[in-house]
Order: C-alpha cells, then sequence, then structure tokens
C-alpha cells in the first residue's frame, strides 16, 4: 500500500513540474528580433568627420562576407566596400548609410573608430556619446585620430600585408604599442573614462598614410610616369606618426596636439604604461651611437601639495640589453666603468626626455599621463580636487627624477668580435 501512495506522490509531483514548466514557456522571452548573420553588414572601421551640411561625416568599412569563405584558396576581388554618409549624429549618419546597403548594418564587429584630424580639433562629445548610450557597439573597440579626414584616409589606405584594413590597422597600432613604444594602445573604454574625469585626458595612436616608395626612388630618371603605373594600383599604407592629445577647453574636450614618437615613449614611461621599445643613445667614449632594447620598466610616481605648488617625483627602473653594436676597431674592451658610463648617459637622456614632455603637456594642460590620479590622493574629497582646478596646475609642476638603468650583454657586445 506504502509503495503505491508513493507512486502515485511522484506522478502528482511530476505533473506539477511539468505544468510550471509549460507555463513560464509562455512568459519566457525568446529569440523575436533574430536576425540571421547572412542578412547583416559588419561594419569594421567606422571614420568620423565635420560635415559639409550636417554635424558629421560618418564613413564606415563595411566587410564582404563572401570574400571571407574558407574556400580553400586566397580570397578573389575586394574584401569589403566603403560607403558614407552626412546626420546629425552617428546614428542617423548609420540610418542614411543602411539605405545604400541590401543588409541591416551592425557595428558590433567594428574593430576600430578612426577620427579625422579637424574632427578632433573641434570637439569629441558626439562620439562620447554613441560609444556610451549604443549597444551595438562594442567598449574594445580601438579609437586612433589620423592626420586630414578619415574619409581620405580610408579610401586611400590599403592593406598591404593583412586580408582586410581592420586587421591590418589592428596589428599596426598593436605593434606600433607593445613593441616600438610609438604610441598607447586606446580602447573606446578607455577614451570614455578619460574624457570624463579631470583626473587625466584622453589620448589616441595618430596615424597617417605612408608613401608605398621612398623620395629618392620617386626622383630616379626613367621612372615610370603615373600614367604608366597609376597611384591607385599602388598599396598606401598607414604609418603611426605618434599620439595625439587631447585637453579640455570652454567645456569642450578637442586635440590640442600631437606628440612625435620619441615623445611618446616618455609619456607611456611615466604614464606607467610603456612595454618594450628600442632606445638609441649616443655611447659615451665612441663617434657612433648605440641601440637598446627596453625589456623591463618599472615606474613609481609620487606627488607632494603645498598650498598651490605640486612637486612629482617619478621612479623609473630600466633593464636593457645591447644586443648587437659596431663600434670602431680600435675601441677599448668593455669594461665595468664603460657600462657604468652607458647608463649614466640614459639615465641622463631619459630624465632630460620626460621633463621636456612635462612641460609640453603642461603648456597644453593636458595630463595624458594621469598624473592627476596621484595628484587625487593629497586631497581628503573629490570636490576639492575639483576646486583645485588641477589641469591649470600642470604649467607649475615641479619634477624630480630618479631613473636607473641596467645593462645586460654577453661577450663582446660593446666591441665587434676580430679573426685571431
Amino acid at each position: 500500500m506504502k509503495a503505491v501512495l508513493a507512486r502515485r506522490g511522484a506522478v502528482r509531483n511530476g505533473i506539477a513540474v511539468l505544468f510550471a514548466v509549460s507555463a513560464l514557456s509562455f512568459i519566457l522571452s525568446g529569440c523575436w528580433g533574430k536576425r540571421e548573420l547572412e542578412e547583416r553588414s559588419l561594419i569594421e572601421i567606422i571614420g568620423i568627420d565635420d560635415g559639409a551640411k550636417e554635424r558629421l561625416l560618418v564613413t564606415v568599412v563595411v566587410a564582404i562576407p563572401r570574400a571571407h569563405a574558407p574556400e580553400g584558396g586566397a580570397s578573389k576581388g575586394p574584401v569589403s566596400f566603403t560607403l558614407s554618409a552626412e546626420g546629425r549624429d552617428l546614428l542617423d549618419a548609420s540610418v542614411k548609410i543602411a539605405g545604400f546597403s541590401s543588409r541591416e548594418l551592425t557595428g558590433s564587429h567594428t574593430t576600430m573608430l578612426i577620427m579625422g584630424e579637424e574632427f578632433a580639433k573641434h570637439d569629441v562629445a558626439p562620439i562620447i556619446d554613441a560609444f556610451s548610450r549604443g549597444i551595438e557597439v562594442r567598449p574594445n573597440t580601438l579609437v586612433a585620430v589620423c592626420k586630414g579626414t578619415a574619409n581620405t584616409f580610408l579610401h586611400d589606405l590599403k592593406s598591404p600585408e593583412e586580408l582586410t584594413m581592420a586587421d591590418y590597422l589592428l596589428k599596426l597600432v598593436t605593434y606600433g604599442y607593445e613593441t616600438l613604444g610609438m604610441c598607447p594602445l586606446v580602447t573606446a573604454s578607455d577614451f570614455i573614462n578619460r574624457y570624463q574625469t579631470i583626473e587625466a585626458s584622453p589620448w589616441a595612436p595618430y596615424l597617417d598614410l605612408a608613401s608605398p616608395e621612398s623620395e629618392a626612388a620617386k626622383e630616379t630618371p626613367g621612372a615610370a610616369s603615373p600614367k604608366e603605373d597609376t597611384q591607385e594600383e599602388k598599396p598606401k599604407p598607414g604609418a603611426v606618426l605618434g599620439t595625439a592629445v587631447f585637453a579640455l577647453q570652454q567645456g569642450q574636450c578637442k586635440m590640442v596636439g600631437w606628440l612625435d614618437p620619441e615623445e611618446s615613449r616618455s609619456a607611456l614611461l611615466m604614464a606607467g604604461k610603456a612595454q618594450k621599445w628600442y632606445l638609441t643613445f649616443g655611447h659615451p667614449g665612441d663617434v657612433g651611437t648605440a641601440t637598446m632594447f627596453v625589456r623591463h620598466v618599472s615606474v613609481r610616481t609620487s606627488v607632494k601639495r603645498h598650498n598651490d605648488s605640486v612637486e612629482a617625483h617619478f621612479r623609473i627602473r630600466l633593464m636593457c640589453t645591447l644586443d648587437e653594436y659596431a663600434v670602431n676597431p680600435s675601441a677599448p674592451m668593455t669594461t665595468d666603468m664603460m657600462r657604468q658610463a652607458a647608463a649614466q648617459t640614459l639615465q641622463e637622456q631619459i630624465a632630460a626626455s620626460a621633463d621636456s614632455v612635462l612641460n609640453r603637456l603642461g603648456e597644453m594642460e593636458s595630463d595624458v599621463i594621469a598624473l592627476g590620479m596621484s595628484a587625487h590622493g593629497t586631497f581628503l574629497t573629490y570636490p576639492e580636487f575639483a576646486a583645485f582646478d588641477w589641469p591649470s596646475k600642470l604649467r607649475t609642476v615641479k619634477p624630480s627624477f630618479d631613473v636607473k638603468v641596467q645593462i645586460f650583454s654577453t661577450g663582446l657586445t660593446f666591441q665587434r668580435a676580430f679573426p685571431k
């Protein structure tokens, strides 16, 4: 009898669970708004410029799905196409661009946002608004500024190595940051965070089109004329010029200047964002120069405030290696004294470059090295820090640098090997 009652109870419990699941299925949301990938146009790159009639001129590079299909061979024909339209904002221009396309546009796969230089010098608020509110854009989309207009840059840029321009620009900027130290690597999220605080100013890689041939080749007698070899057939690769610097002026965040590669390395170093890079310096006791490879960097920043006077101390430690160095055959053998002299030369050069860059940033009232993060710690509350007007105090910051360089080498690094 007990077994029968237990079976009946189990059946009733099963029916109750089934009824509950059936009831929940009617109120759970489904894929009511789904759209197949084949029905979408994937925007890889977005370019922003000032419009002639409307507020913005938006240029998008859209991937061609069939060109990316794995068919066991190289892709034939173009892998993307470019569309442009003007609008009141990014959404308005995107809707107009969608009228040219046979598919629904989506920015969920956008790799890079490129601002034209003239647009960046006016106000970047329209971009901040779109990337702060838009649900179809990724926060890890990279941000960059190009010389001239983004429309011209994207139309003339050709990828000499990668299949798509998006992959090419991604690797160009990433390599420029991680290995060469020529520019920062900035996502839309990073850019917006810096935009919304006075503790740091936005910055971004500064790009341009590189010439596909040297100036010497252009002047070579007998070279092909433009009629024989048109410019459109030649690839125009991109180049990293340095770092675009932004600052808040009259309530608008705009580009106020740019740093060259050497200045960018110093800025990245003071910001604690430096990776690996090559450092060229004049070797003491030799007529030539040496190239060091910086493998490890450690930076500590401390700020002291006395009323309106601010002192910033940078403790910088670098570990470098000297892999190849050809000198005069009569140069002396490597000694500890020579190694110490080379380290001293590097330390003085790094400190002088950092001091010069800090002065330039102070004149532009741009805190791209996020020195305000350390200065904020000297105040009890954020309103006190805001009332201090930190950007205006950048001009009067008194810096000091404690730089130590360690140089590692093996064999006759400072002197070429000679046959015996």
